[in-house]
C-alpha cells in the first residue's frame, strides 16, 4: 500500500492542504501537514508489514 506520493506530488499536496486550511475548508484546527504526513507514513509502514 502506498499513501505518500513522490516528493514533487507531496509539495503540490502540501500547498493544497495549506490552502484548504487557510480557506476554512477543514474542520476545527487543521493538523499540521508534517504531522499528518508522519502519521500516514507510519500507517503505510504498518500496512506493508513493518513496525
Amino acid at each position: 500500500m502506498k499513501l505518500i506520493p513522490d516528493a514533487e506530488a507531496l509539495k503540490v499536496l502540501e500547498a493544497d492542504y495549506k490552502k484548504m486550511a487557510d480557506d476554512g475548508v477543514l474542520l476545527d484546527d487543521a493538523e499540521p501537514f508534517e504531522k499528518l504526513i508522519k502519521r500516514c507514513r507510519e500507517l503505510e509502514r504498518w500496512a506493508n508489514g513493518g513496525v
